[in-house]
């Protein structure tokens, strides 16, 4: 299982949405043991980089290839509808 973590500009602060947030680490995808796993990555992601709600872009789960679960900013876990 892997999760994206990721940022990116918030257009409500004059921020490049298309852009990962500035001074944040790189986006990437990390391998995660479970979903609880997976939001507790999420919300470390978001606290070392000090982002706000608008600078997430990332939380998509993955199982083979295929996007399981969205992480929300407040490390919520949505199951994607099978």
């Amino acid at each position: 299982m892997e999760v994206i973590l990721a940022s990116c500009g918030n257009p409500d602060h004059f921020q490049d949405p298309d852009r990962p947030m500035w001074g944040c680490e790189d986006n990437c995808k990390i391998t995660v043991k479970s979903l609880d796993d997976a939001s507790a990555k999420c919300r470390e992601f978001i606290e070392r980089n000090e982002l706000g709600s608008g600078n997430w872009a990332g939380g998509d789960v993955y199982e083979d290839n295929k996007c399981i679960a969205q992480i929300g900013y407040n490390g919520r876990v949505i199951q994607s509808q099978q």
